[in-house]
This record gives C-alpha cells, structure tokens and sequence, in this order.
C-alpha cells in the first residue's frame, strides 16, 4: 500500500493522538515529493505522427546512433526535447528522445513502430506529453 492511501485511510477512519499526528506528518512529506517529483517535468501537447524505418534516408539507425525500437524510440526537436531525455507519452507509455526528422519541428514528436500498417493506423493525432528531467 502507497503512503497516499494511507494517508487517505487514517483520515477516513478519523485516527486520533499520536498516530494521526505521524500520519498527518506522512502526508505533508509524501505531498513535498510528489511535488518535487512534479517539478522535474515539463509537460506538452504536441502533435504525434509515426514513422518506421522503411521511410526517410534508411540507415536502419536513429540520429544518435542507436537502433530504433518499438515503444522505446521517438523523434523530437532537440531543442525542445534534449536527446536522451525520457518521456510519457498519455496512451502510449514511456519512451527516449533518440531521433529527430525532417518535419520535426518544435511541439511535434514520431513515435516509432516496426511495422508500417501500426504507423499508419496511428495516423496523426494530438497528445500529451511530460518530459522528465527537463531544466
């Protein structure tokens, strides 16, 4: 069970004395990191498209070297999103900032799928996104 539940539960059931102050002082902490947790990203709304490595110049690896991976790899402006950088996609999970493209330009990411027909049935669409670790 996490501190938030606890602390939930000691105030649902109206603890008394010393337990609700320790519980009430568990609180106050866990409140402190989440929100210095929460400083540690910046948060988005981008545009994200798709790509695979049947498109753009085809060297089978991504601007910093690596090979592309399904859901790990996407692409980013590195001016916006430093490379190496990890990132929550809402709806698709975690990934690294370890590609860049043409088109992608300021608030606009590709994620990376293996296989073309993935790429297209993700189409276009507009998210949102946290980049941890951002300065």
């Amino acid at each position: 069970m996490d501190l938030y539940s606890i602390c939930v539960i000691g105030v649902l059931l109206g603890l008394q004395g010393q337990v609700q102050r320790e519980i009430t002082n568990s609180c106050v902490a866990a409140k402190v990191v989440a929100q210095k947790r929460a400083s540690n990203f910046s948060r988005y709304q981008v545009v994200a498209t798709a790509y695979t490595l049947g498109e753009g110049s085809g060297t089978g690896r991504t601007s910093t070297g690596k090979r592309p991976k399904e859901g790990r790899t996407i692409a980013v402006d590195p001016r916006l999103i430093p490379y190496g950088s990890k990132v929550f996609v809402v709806g698709h999970g975690w990934r690294i900032a370890e590609d860049t493209g043409g088109k992608i330009r300021g608030r606009r990411i590709d994620l990376f799928f293996r296989y073309r027909r993935d790429a297209l049935r993700f189409g276009r669409r507009r998210l949102s996104i946290a980049v941890h670790g951002r300065a």
